[in-house]
């Protein structure tokens, strides 16, 4: 690597290694914020002595979502929905990519479908059906359930999880890896 020891090359190295700083400042100060507060007693927040650190340790807020039973809850569910999509995304995946990876003599269609398969990277449905399946599942799930206190999320992230099952460049990774193996 050749090192360029001109000025604008050192003023240059200034200005970025400066914006990195100022970046990872203002990435990192609502977080430590956020962690201050909620280690902080209710009354130093409210007086707005937290600023950076702690004021008045308290582990109160924790304690009240702990015992509150959703923090566990919520974990299990991001680890079943995790799990799910994955098994799902996997099984679509390949499904499509195995047929893909063959001779174009042993599957009808080969052709169509790898075009059909390219055609969905280049064109998404667009705004308006995101917009309409977000609108359905608020006012399906989230409005009735608002009283109770429930969100309706796992109801959405079924509904995401089977949109998404398939994405091209999973199946384009299969497909090729397909071909290596069978050596096609």
């Amino acid at each position: 690597m050749v090192k360029d020891n001109s000025l604008s090359s050192k003023i240059l190295d200034i200005v970025i290694y400066v914006s990195l700083i100022l970046l990872v400042i203002v990435t990192l100060y609502p977080i430590i914020y956020i962690l201050s507060v909620s280690l902080s007693s209710k009354t130093a927040y409210e007086a707005g002595k937290v600023v950076l650190f702690p004021v008045d340790f308290n582990l109160g807020a924790y304690k009240v979502v702990f015992q509150a039973g959703t923090v566990p809850r919520a974990f299990v569910n991001s680890v079943i929905y995790t799990v799910t999509y994955t098994v799902l995304s996997l099984l679509f995946t390949t499904s499509m990519a195995y047929p893909l990876s063959r001779a174009k003599e042993r599957v009808p269609f080969k052709v169509f479908f790898s075009k059909l398969v390219v055609l969905t990277m280049f064109f998404s449905a667009g705004i308006v059906p995101n917009y309409s399946a977000e609108l359905t599942t608020v006012m399906l799930v989230k409005w009735p359930n608002a009283q109770s206190g429930a969100y309706g999320t796992e109801i959405q992230t079924k509904a995401n999880t089977a949109t998404s099952a398939t994405e091209f460049w999973q199946i384009l990774t299969l497909d090729e890896l397909f071909k290596v193996l069978l050596n096609e």
